[in-house]
């Protein structure tokens, strides 16, 4: 018979505590997102950083639509 660890929190996310600023880090990329869309942005280059402990962009480059 093999014995389960039965944890709480396996397989569940951590919930809004996890990140106190996510909020406002939605609120900004909204406000970005809104003023860039009439000029409809085109992403020209983009560089991954690597060494981030999260997905996220070493250079972005972006340029408006002609």
């Amino acid at each position: 018979m093999t014995r389960r660890s039965s944890s709480a929190s396996a397989g569940r996310s951590a919930g809004s505590a996890a990140c106190p600023g996510a909020r406002l880090a939605r609120e900004q990329l909204v406000g970005v997102l809104a003023a860039l869309a009439p000029h409809r942005p085109v992403v020209t280059r983009a560089r991954v950083d690597r060494r981030a402990a999260l997905p996220g962009w070493r250079s972005l480059v972006v340029r408006a639509a002609a």
